[in-house]
Parts: structure tokens; sequence; C-alpha cells
């Protein structure tokens, strides 16, 4: 039977500092009273450990929770609540897309961040097909990824700058694309 575990971040609990802000300039989120816990599910132990520190800087002494499979993270997800799963895109058999669609489709109170070491464009558009609110690149700093975080609170999606511009310029080309059709068929349509 697969293993997980459950960090609990009370005052005692110190994680390494941030890689280039200083702890003290982490603000902390202001939902506290709302938020239930997070669930990372992520097969790499250093990925999942540094999310897990991020996230109990951000909002100390809740709930953080790490599964390394899917069928973890769906166990625990029927046993306690959960505002906020870290789904990392490389898990085994797509499952990070599984994984996903099941949150969104179960779940919908649970905002879902898809996360991967790189950007890698079949696993963003697959994330956000699923219903990923957010995609974020484990190869950004701990102060990046705590801001983007932060942007959840406020209603907004988590997303690393580089998927975004590339989000952006799809959703460009396909107006563009959409606008100059009915140009041309109007055009063709004259010339008959």
């Amino acid at each position: 039977e697969p293993l997980f575990f459950i960090f609990c971040f009370c005052g005692n609990f110190s994680c390494q500092p941030l890689r280039t802000a200083p702890v003290s300039s982490v603000p902390q989120l202001s939902y506290l009273s709302t938020f239930h816990g997070a669930l990372i599910v992520e097969d790499d132990p250093s990925v999942a450990d540094r999310m897990r520190c991020i996230l109990g800087k951000l909002a100390p002494g809740r709930r953080v929770v790490v599964a390394s499979t899917r069928a973890e993270a769906c166990n625990l997800l029927a046993s306690l609540p959960y505002d906020l799963v870290l789904v990392g895109m490389r898990l085994p058999r797509r499952d990070g897309v599984a994984l996903i669609r099941h949150v969104r489709e179960t779940y919908r109170h649970i905002e879902t961040v898809a996360m991967s070491p790189t950007d890698d464009h079949e696993l963003v558009n697959a994330a956000i097909s699923a219903g990923a609110v957010g995609y974020l690149l484990a190869e950004a700093d701990d102060a990046e990824l705590s801001f983007l975080l932060r942007s959840i609170e406020r209603g907004g999606a988590p997303m690393d700058s580089r998927v975004a511009r590339r989000i952006l310029a799809l959703i460009a080309a396909s107006a563009k694309a959409r606008t100059i059709e009915p140009i041309r068929t109007a055009l063709r349509a004259g010339l008959r």
C-alpha cells in the first residue's frame, strides 16, 4: 500500500530559507481563516519538499499533505478538506492530467494548479484543457513561486510568465484567424 506524508506547519517547524528572498519578505496569505489545506501530488521528493516549504511559509500552521501518486491523492481528497491541489505533470501514465480532471469534476471548490520542471507545450495544453487554473514551472525561484501562489487569494491564475505569454499568443492568433476568415469569405462571395 502506498505511503503518504502529512506535514503540519506549527511554530517549531523550520524550512530552508527562500532561495532569492529573505523569509521575512514573504507575505502571509490573508485568507488563513478559510484555508483548510493543500495537497501536493508530485513523485519527485525534492520538488514536493520545496513546494511544501513554500506553502508552509505562505500559510503557517495550515495542513500541507504530500502524495506521490494519483491513487494516494484520490484517497486523501476523499478523506480531508483541501482548498488547493498542486499537481506534478510528470506523474507516470499521464496521471497528472487525469487527476486535474477528477478534481475539476468532483471537487469544484478546489483550485488545481499544474507544475512541471520546464515549459512543455503539450503538458501545459493538457493541464489547462483538463481544468487547471494555473501552471507553475519548478525552475522558477521560490520568491516567484510564492508570488504566483499568492495570486490565488485574489482570484488570480498562478501562471509562469513564459507560459502566459505563449497562451496569449495562441489566443491572439486564434482571434486573428476568426477575424480574417469572414473577410476572406465575403471577398470570395463578392468575386463571383
